[in-house]
């Protein structure tokens, strides 16, 4: 699994791993991740993306599980600061996050079904970038274009 530079167009090789409470000290200073407050969340299930071979963590995903229906809901999900806008650094760091809950998801037996509720500004590019379509108050993935997202960004 890779990020993209964006100036030079490089791949990076990154990683996915649960967070540790020791991360937390670091992303709760809120200058790189400043849209939510992880440091409430050490509870919950917290994944981070950082390069391999670094500790600098570039992106963070919180996940719910719901079994009955099963499914899996991006509660929360952020790159970090400087890798948001037109002038970020790494592309791809949300496809990645995005595609390993999918992954998560055909282990758990749900057939690749993520959902997620995103502010009306940013649903449009959820279902452009990422096929997720619209299942009233919230968009979800699942099957097919899951599988694809999957093979898009942690396979390739």
């Amino acid at each position: 699994m890779y990020i993209t530079e964006v100036f030079s167009g490089d791949r990076i090789e990154v990683d996915i791993l649960p967070i540790e409470d020791e991360d937390f000290k670091v992303i709760a200073k809120r200058k790189r991740f400043p849209t939510f407050k992880w440091k409430l969340e050490k509870d919950n299930i917290v994944f981070k993306l950082q390069m391999v071979g670094s500790d600098n963590i570039l992106g963070l995903i919180l996940l719910i599980y719901f079994k009955e229906e099963k499914f899996i809901k991006i509660n929360l999900i952020q790159s970090s600061k400087e890798n948001v806008g037109n002038k970020k650094l790494y592309d791809r760091i949300a496809g990645c996050l995005i595609s390993y809950a999918c992954r998560l998801s055909f282990v758990a037996g749900y057939g690749g079904c993520v959902a997620l509720q995103p502010k009306t500004v940013i649903a449009k590019h959820y279902i452009d970038k990422y096929q997720f379509k619209i299942g009233g108050k919230n968009l979800y993935i699942e099957l097919v274009d899951a599988e694809n997202l999957i093979e898009e960004y942690l396979n390739n």
